[in-house]
């Protein structure tokens, strides 16, 4: 007797670690769930976003978790972004981040 797919949408947005622990739950998964798989690739788009702006601040000599306004520029976007992702997930929408959503879904559409 099996029940419904427990959510793992909302904690691919969590933090790193919860992110690995999810995406390794849900790839084990047999019924695997459109939303979850949704997430999946927006949390890991976010996820990259933030290191490549993290490498890209520690290349230009500056930290990026130093904060001045060229960080502040970058920071405070993606946490608002990571916010409407995960009440999104929360929510159980399939609901694009802004701006960036869309191509989040065509970059990784190999995962999930």
């Amino acid at each position: 007797m099996s029940g419904p797919a427990p959510k793992v949408a909302p904690f691919f947005y969590l933090t790193p670690i919860g992110f690995i622990v999810s995406a390794v739950f849900f790839a084990a998964r047999e019924n695997k769930r459109p939303i979850d798989a949704f997430h999946l690739r927006q949390a890991l788009g976010l996820y990259v976003t933030g290191i490549i702006f993290y490498v890209l601040f520690a290349i230009l000599g500056s930290d990026l978790f130093y904060t001045n306004l060229p960080q502040l520029i970058i920071l405070i976007p993606l946490l608002i972004l990571w916010f409407l992702g995960f009440k999104s997930a929360m929510n159980g929408k399939e609901t694009p981040l802004p701006l960036v959503g869309r191509l989040y879904q065509k970059l990784f559409v190999k995962v999930g």
